[in-house]
């Protein structure tokens, strides 16, 4: 079995366009970029479809952000949709926000994948590899039947299997099972991919951290350099930055905790709704008791709360909404508020309507679709209506041991898209981020992930100063610095 490594090429050449008139696949998107990856893929299933046996291809395809993994995969994608091929190719994510962008099946989508689907492809793209663990990707091999003529043991059964990822992106090991730290025995797939080679970020990301990593070097990222940074970053810095912003495509918070993640969603939707004279519509919520696993209810008010539910609609965790919103629809998909529909005892909402608390939920939000989403295909229609969702509760009795009462609770499935959880950041880059600092980069999973979130001649905030933790070699400035070696490729997981 041959094993490839390819690194994503970025080099610029102005023979570009003769050189790939033979093949239109190896040029990528409109800066004519060559990508041996598309070329060596598109000769080999041209091989399979005339029948000829070639061995099958092993892959890693690693690149920093913005070296053009994505639009890769999506070149593969046209590939075989063009050589009429589709069904012999399974692209794979392990993160929603990535299916999402690339149309794919999630990873638990194809460990229940039919086994006429998996036995009918012969090539498997796995993106953002980096962020599976080693017996995950075991598991997946498990998962593929061996084809005919394949080698006995031939991994994914003697499918050509191409990982996509940024092998930077995970932390510094912790106990943690990952691709080049396997635990537990697990880690046999990913051993027969011997090498990785790292490709050096471009000349424009250096100059973009060349401050921040000065400064890191010198131990820590004081207020005042905090302030300088952001100053050249987003204005006056975050602060002044958040009041003078619409937040539709302009800037999102990254943050990596839940607790944060709702504090500046409900701050930036008062913002907006202040910038753009428009009011914030809630539901009623008198059921916060379900929320404390803590308190325990007497029977008769735990019925009282389930009969309460069964006739209201809340938002989802009370975040507002007004007209005209950025959104997020739990399955990923996003976009802006169109109009409102509650329940016919109580006018409906409108723009510049004096501030209020409608008495009555919401029976239906109609959301309009984000272009970007509708121009990738991956959304059909412009509008979606969205409506409330039953979540359950269990509420625990009062003297009766662990017994509980199921509460159902309507809520809609809509969250503004002011900041996002760093764990749906992953494959997505933005224009203009605000990375949340104020809790400390030791609560980010991998800084160096949420770091290179910004798109390319993007720009970065930061909410905060960074000194020494105390914390040792996973104190905040410590795995900065770790972040700051792999930004400027100097650093290289041992596989």
């Amino acid at each position: 079995m041959d094993v490839h490594i390819y690194t994503l090429h970025t080099r610029r050449t102005t023979e570009t366009q003769n050189s790939s008139s033979q093949n239109s696949y190896t040029k990528m998107s409109s800066d004519h970029f060559v990508n041996d990856v598309v070329s060596t893929v598109t000769t080999h299933l041209s091989s399979h479809l005339l029948g000829e046996q070639k061995p099958p291809i092993l892959a890693i395809v690693h690149g920093p952000s913005r070296s053009g993994k994505t639009s890769t995969v999506q070149q593969l994608r046209t590939v075989f949709n063009e050589l009429l091929s589709s069904h012999l190719l399974i692209i794979v994510s392990p993160s929603p926000s990535g299916a999402m962008t690339l149309g794919a099946t999630a990873l638990h989508g194809f460990l229940a994948l039919g086994e006429e689907t998996i036995d009918r492809s012969r090539y498997i793209i796995i993106d953002d590899c980096s962020t599976l663990a080693s017996s995950t990707l075991d598991s997946l091999n498990n998962r593929c039947p061996a084809i005919e003529g394949a080698d006995a043991g031939a991994h994914f059964g003697g499918r050509s299997v191409l990982l996509f990822g940024d092998l930077h992106q995970m932390p510094p090991p912790l106990g943690v099972d990952t691709l080049w730290s396997p635990r537990f025995g697990a880690g046999g797939t990913f051993a027969s991919f011997q090498h990785a080679f790292t490709l050096r970020p471009h000349a424009n990301t250096l100059d973009q951290w060349q401050k921040v990593c000065a400064e890191v070097r010198k131990g820590g990222i004081s207020k005042a350099v905090c302030d300088e940074l952001n100053r050249h970053a987003l204005k006056d810095g975050p602060d002044s930055y958040v009041a003078e912003t619409s937040f539709h495509h302009d800037v999102i918070f990254i943050t990596p905790s839940s607790s944060c993640h709702r504090h500046w969603n409900n701050q930036l939707a008062s913002v907006f709704a202040k910038k753009n004279k428009c009011t914030l519509y809630t539901s009623v919520a008198e059921d916060d008791l379900v929320f404390n696993s803590f308190l325990r209810l007497p029977v008769t008010d735990a019925h009282k709360l389930q009969s309460f539910n069964d006739d209201h609609a809340t938002l989802l965790h009370d975040i507002p909404l007004c007209f005209g919103m950025p959104v997020t629809i739990d399955d990923g998909i996003w976009g802006t508020v169109e109009d409102f529909v509650v329940d016919e005892r109580e006018d409906l909402p409108t723009p510049r309507k004096p501030e209020t608390t409608l008495k009555y939920p919401f029976t239906q939000v109609r959301i309009r679709v984000n272009q970007l989403l509708l121009d990738s295909g991956f959304v059909a229609t412009p509008f979606l209506t969205i409506r409330p969702k039953a979540t359950m509760f269990k509420v625990p009795l009062a003297n009766h041991g662990l017994e509980v009462v199921e509460v159902h609770r309507y809520q809609l499935p809509l969250q503004p898209r002011f900041a996002i959880m760093e764990r749906d950041a992953t494959g997505l880059t933005f224009p203009n981020v605000v990375l949340d600092t104020s809790a400390g980069m030791i609560n980010y999973l991998s800084p160096y992930g949420a770091l290179s979130r910004v798109a390319q001649n993007g720009r970065l905030a930061i909410t905060g100063p960074l000194m020494p933790s105390g914390l040792g070699r996973f104190g905040e400035v410590e795995r900065l610095k770790d972040c700051v070696r792999r930004i400027e490729g100097f650093s290289m997981p041992q596989l």
